[in-house]
């Protein structure tokens, strides 16, 4: 009878809040939180407590699809203003003095990251990140991240994207006064209507679906119970099943994968609809222009190169970076390669290829490259930073002499591509070289008469000889890229060599820019010379204010020629 009368009594409450949602949204009366329902004034016109707003889940819904109105509303509110502002009418300022306001800086997030050198059970060494939260660690991210790296095989990079979702979100519910152990769906709303303020909706998809596993990693290890829905129905004790409402919902996912077999995970069924991953593969034009831009950078040899190997090899951002300086050939074998025109092969693990020693093929014109990048630029930095760089056996440094780092590398390549190309970064160009690679080998067997089609078996032979190349455990994520290829106009004779000449020229153009780009820090140099003579002359004539001052505006110049 009890809970019968509860039922009723929710019944009740329910039928006033959908009573006085359309009463206030008719009449613009509601009381809004930023881009939620005023909880206060909820309780108060409802007449009932605070907990049962949460407690009673159709209540909860009702209201979490409410807030989702007013968001929206805001949303759009803040786009007409943006709008309205780009477009006002323009005001006599001629005699308004402008005051300068020194920004606020940026708050740092909370937790220092240290990063752990770990072994596995095979005796395989790992880096592992550990987030130090004033003196002590934070136990239960650090061994998510840790679970992450061992149990689910992710290498350090990945892993370091986990970190840089998680981070904010923990700054977020810190600010706001949330418990992280009781998280609920109504902080996965808030976070989600916080993100879309600053980022794209593919990013928010991301950051909620990487916050959701790290929650479900914490139901699934015990740390939290019956909180996050990752359980069937009939797996459930007694007062966990329905109608009982997890406070951190989860929808089911289902993947087949290439031979059939299907996998089932929990997912947040709070991502903002619609968003697919973008596939805008850049074109010759779009890199040639990003390459045009690194000739103004200070490590823009460096960056140019980083991007040919990503374009001409297929790697990953953290597998390009795995290429060392014992890995090149010495002078003999390199005059040797240049001669006979054969690539170059050096090893490194392999992502999706259980991390196994698989090569990335070097062409000869990229290798020359890369052999004039460590005779003078990389050498430039390690003269500057022996105690760092002197050490390393990696083949890109960054700026103080240090190993280049995954996600330096990848924001690095995003600012190249920022107002070319949409959401393009290295992987794009991974994508360059699938299309590119497929493009050549369906040429190829058209010009010997066999008959190639979107679905013949060629096909797929193909697709497989790219996905090993790209060190893909699958061919299904390069099918996307098959109407791409068969929608260009594909060569008729040589195709392969047309390929290889194209890429010659692109390659031996870029080289011709590095060489014109050491010519012209050179000429800088000779530009300052009667200044260096002039301070010379000051430091012999013992004047040696005035020679201070001279160095100092030659330092400056330098300065502004390497910025």
């Amino acid at each position: 009878m009890r809970s019968l009368s509860n039922q009723a009594k929710g019944a009740s409450y329910l039928k006033r809040l959908i009573e006085l949602r359309e009463a206030s949204e008719a009449a613009g009366t509601t009381v809004e939180n930023g881009s939620r329902v005023r909880r206060s004034w909820l309780v108060t016109s409802l007449g009932c407590s605070d907990e049962l707003i949460s407690s009673n889940h159709k209540i909860r819904r009702a209201v979490l699809d409410w807030d989702n109105v007013v968001a929206e509303r805001r949303r759009i509110a803040v786009t007409i203003a943006g709008e309205i502002a780009d477009v006002r009418p323009g005001v006599d300022d001629s005699n308004v003095i402008a005051i300068s306001r020194k920004p606020k800086p940026s708050k740092p997030l909370n937790g220092k990251i240290r990063w752990n050198v770990i072994r596995d059970a095979a005796g395989n060494e790992h880096k592992v990140p550990i987030l130090i939260d004033g003196t002590k660690i934070d136990e239960h991210p650090s061994n998510w991240f840790r679970y992450l790296t061992i149990v689910k095989g992710y290498d350090a990079s990945s892993v370091e994207v986990a970190l840089n979702v998680y981070r904010p979100f923990k700054e977020f519910i810190r600010k706001h006064g949330f418990d992280e152990l009781g998280v609920t769906d109504e902080v996965f709303l808030l976070w989600k209507h916080s993100l879309l303020s600053k980022v794209e909706p593919n990013r928010v998809n991301t950051c909620l679906s990487t916050i959701h596993s790290y929650y479900r990693y914490l139901e699934e290890t015990r740390i939290v119970r019956f909180r996050v829905q990752i359980y069937e129905a009939d797996d459930l004790p007694t007062e966990f099943k329905p109608p009982y409402v997890f406070p951190i919902t989860s929808k089911r996912v289902i993947r087949k994968s290439e031979l059939g077999i299907e996998t089932r995970s929990w997912t947040t069924p709070y991502g903002v609809p619609g968003t697919t991953a973008s596939r805008s593969t850049p074109t010759n034009e779009h890199t040639k222009k990003v390459h045009a831009r690194t000739r103004t950078q200070k490590h823009g040899v460096r960056n140019s190169i980083l991007l040919s190997l990503a374009e001409t090899t297929g790697g990953r951002i953290s597998e390009l970076l795995q290429i060392k300086l014992s890995q090149l050939p010495d002078p003999a074998r390199l005059a040797e390669i240049i001669q006979t025109g054969q690539p170059y092969q050096v090893f490194v693990k392999r992502k999706r290829r259980g991390k196994k020693e698989m090569p990335l093929v070097l062409s000869k014109y990229v290798l020359i490259r890369i052999v004039s990048y460590v005779e003078k630029e990389r050498k430039e930095i390690v003269k500057r930073f022996r105690k760092t760089a002197g050490k390393s056996d990696y083949l890109f440094l960054g700026d103080r002499g240090n190993d280049l780092l995954a996600d330096s590398a990848t924001h690095i390549v995003l600012e190249l591509f920022f107002g070319i190309l949409a959401e393009a970064g290295i992987h794009r160009l991974r994508s360059k070289f699938a299309v590119d690679r497929l493009e050549t080998l369906i040429s190829g067997a058209l010009e010997k008469g066999v008959d190639v089609g979107p679905n013949s078996n060629w096909v797929e032979q193909f697709l497989q000889i790219v996905s090993e190349e790209m060190g893909q455990a699958s061919i299904l994520s390069l099918r996307p890229y098959l109407p791409l290829v068969f929608g260009r106009k594909l060569a008729t004779t040589q195709a392969a060599q047309l390929r290889e000449q194209e890429q010659r020229a692109i390659e031996i153009e870029r080289l011709l820019a590095d060489q014109e780009r050491r010519i012209q820090r050179q000429m800088e140099v000779f530009r300052l010379m009667p200044s260096l003579e002039e301070a010379a002359r000051l430091i012999a004539e013992n004047n040696r204010l005035d020679a201070r001052d001279c160095l100092l505006g030659l330092a400056n110049q330098l300065a502004a020629a390497e910025a």
